[in-house]
């Protein structure tokens, strides 16, 4: 389920930039704190919005082939929920916070968005290893689409002017290639045409022009 793994791309990207962000910012700086804040409500979405789906979406169908594999990955969910959640709290007070207080939610910031993306890691290379070639294995190509098709269905358009070009920055061409093979596929026109006005900015022109060119579908969105 090769759609999968780029979202696990892009969500590889943004915990490293959250991560990285936490760890260098002037917390006192409010510009550097807006910042972070939005970095992260856009990670909580994606993360929160992709666990929730494998729930509801992919578990099941891989649970009646492979019922034992299942609750173990149900655990590293609810664990990157509780984290996800904590962040949520930290990072949405700073705006409010004395410079001491923010100095002490710093550390506590600082070490979630590294075990975040730690233990997230861990989760989405042992989904790559084992699940999803289970999945693979016992599910048609046409069940795969039709759950890639309610996935990308439900990424919000208000996203992608941060999402479009970090998911373009982190592929190559070829990945950047097949993932918008898969969008122009199952995602609606509408939010495929709002993807596709931000996600050159994540690649350099000429590259966005050789798309073009594998791709003449793309200009006549």
């Amino acid at each position: 389920m090769d759609g999968v793994r780029f979202i696990h791309r892009t969500l590889r990207g943004m915990m490293n930039g959250v991560e990285q962000a936490s760890a260098n910012m002037d917390y006192s700086n409010e510009q550097q704190v807006g910042a972070l804040t939005g970095q992260f409500q856009g990670l909580n979405f994606v993360l929160g919005t992709h666990i929730h789906d494998e729930d509801v979406l992919i578990f099941p169908l891989i649970e009646k082939h492979a019922p034992d594999l299942v609750p173990n990955y149900h655990a590293d969910h609810e664990h990157d929920r509780e984290v996800l959640n904590r962040l949520n709290t930290l990072i949405g007070g700073l705006a409010t916070q004395s410079p001491a207080e923010r100095a002490v939610a710093a550390e506590q910031i600082q070490r979630d968005a590294v075990a975040l993306h730690a233990t997230s890691e861990l989760h989405m290379q042992k989904e790559e290893q084992i699940l999803y070639p289970r999945l693979n294995k016992h599910t048609s190509d046409e069940e795969q689409w039709k759950v890639l098709g309610v996935l990308y269905g439900k990424l919000p358009t208000q996203m992608f002017p941060m999402a479009a070009p970090g998911m373009m920055k982190v592929l190559n061409q070829d990945e950047r290639e097949e993932q918008l093979r898969a969008f122009l596929k199952v995602m609606p026109a509408a939010n495929l045409k709002v993807f596709v006005e931000h996600a050159p900015k994540g690649m350099t022109p000429a590259e966005w022009q050789e798309l073009n060119r594998r791709m003449p579908a793309l200009a006549k969105l």
